[in-house]
């Protein structure tokens, strides 16, 4: 059954590629998901004395900022990235060709910029909170992280959490059309990839975890934690 079921998802990714390529047209279900195409909004807040889930206050320059030996967190040139790719464990037969992860960067760190400026999805200017606006398909299964640096640097003082990375399920739980996935900057709590395996016990990654009991899975779109007290309240889109 294991056999036949990788064969069928090869045969899948092959069909995809092809569709892609020759005819230049999307594919029927080469994402994940229906094969809806939907716009995913990353939001990271980067705002000092957040609040992880839980209940600790988040160290924003644990591994960007001199105690780690990098430069202060307001040197100049350093703003917000994102980098990752679909997750390797759906990238045959949801990414056959490069194309979604490359909107991530493919793992480039500090190359793919997000904005505080009131566009690409970014809903307040000046706030500390960047966004980033990418059009995906619903059900797709990303990872991804963010960094703190200047263009073309490398990964060592501006990841905001070396050794794993954040997990997400595209899917619009809010029913707004579209998926808004907000972010802590350097919160190690939730949809983690490697965490995410240790918790799970068994060695297979579930992107259905509601580790911290609030009935949203920790790998989706969920709410937003608004004034700190360890309650998610409302979604992202009513939330700033």
């Amino acid at each position: 059954m294991e056999m036949k079921m990788e064969k069928l998802f090869t045969t899948m990714a092959v069909l995809c590629a092809l569709t892609l390529t020759v005819f230049m047209v999307a594919a029927p279900n080469c994402g994940g998901g229906n094969g809806d195409a939907g716009k995913t909004i990353f939001m990271v807040d980067f705002n000092e004395g957040n609040i992880d889930d839980n209940g600790d206050t988040i160290n924003r320059g644990k591994w960007t900022g001199p105690e780690h030996g990098c430069d202060p967190l307001d040197a100049p040139g350093r703003t917000m990235w994102i980098a990752g790719a679909v997750h390797h464990d759906f990238q045959e037969m949801e990414d056959p060709d490069g194309t979604y992860s490359a909107k991530l960067g493919d793992w480039t760190p500090n190359m793919v910029q997000m904005y505080d400026d009131g566009t690409h999805g970014d809903v307040v200017a000046g706030d500390n909170v960047y966004s980033l606006e990418l059009m995906f398909e619903e059900g797709m299964h990303l990872a991804y992280k963010y960094t703190w640096g200047t263009p073309g640097q490398d990964w060592t003082c501006t990841e905001e959490f070396p050794g794993n990375s954040r997990i997400l399920e595209l899917k619009d739980n809010s029913g707004d059309g579209i998926t808004i996935r907000y972010d802590e900057f350097a919160d190690e709590t939730t949809n983690k990839d490697a965490a995410n395996l240790n918790q799970n016990g068994d060695g297979t990654l579930s992107w259905t975890d509601d580790w911290n009991g609030d009935g949203l899975p920790d790998a989706q779109e969920r709410k937003v934690d608004t004034n700190n007290d360890g309650t998610l309240d409302v979604w992202p889109e009513n939330a700033f």
